[in-house]
């Protein structure tokens, strides 16, 4: 028997577990391509390569691939700082400015709690 501690790495099983959840983004490596940080609405955070030519809807049809059979309430797309809410989203990602920009993840509200139906 050893006396040396057995070391234990869960970093690697994780980051492959994530890298596999992950559905890919189809690239275009003949253009430039960004990397965008994705928060999402649940608290996790995620970076995903884009082309800096896919439009904001990519990355909201990415968003709604990666979280799969837990289908989230309808959601909007913002940037971090400055806080802007990305409404149009026919835009480039370049057009838009989003290069290596923090993309959040908004739910918005459905329905109001606590309303009765008359």
């Amino acid at each position: 028997l050893s006396a040396t501690p057995k070391i234990v790495s869960k970093a690697k099983s994780f980051e492959v577990e994530n890298k596999n959840s992950l559905s890919t983004v189809p690239l275009n490596h003949l253009e430039p391509i960004t990397n965008i940080q994705i928060w999402l609405a649940n608290g996790k955070r995620i970076v995903q390569k884009f082309n800096i030519s896919h439009r904001i809807s990519h990355i909201k049809d990415f968003i709604e691939k990666y979280q799969g059979s837990q289908r989230s309430p309808p959601f909007s797309l913002a940037t971090a700082l400055p806080f802007l809410r990305l409404l149009d989203e026919t835009l480039t990602l370049e057009e838009a400015d989003l290069q290596n920009a923090v993309i959040i993840q908004r739910l918005q509200k459905t329905a109001e709690p606590f309303r009765e139906l008359s």
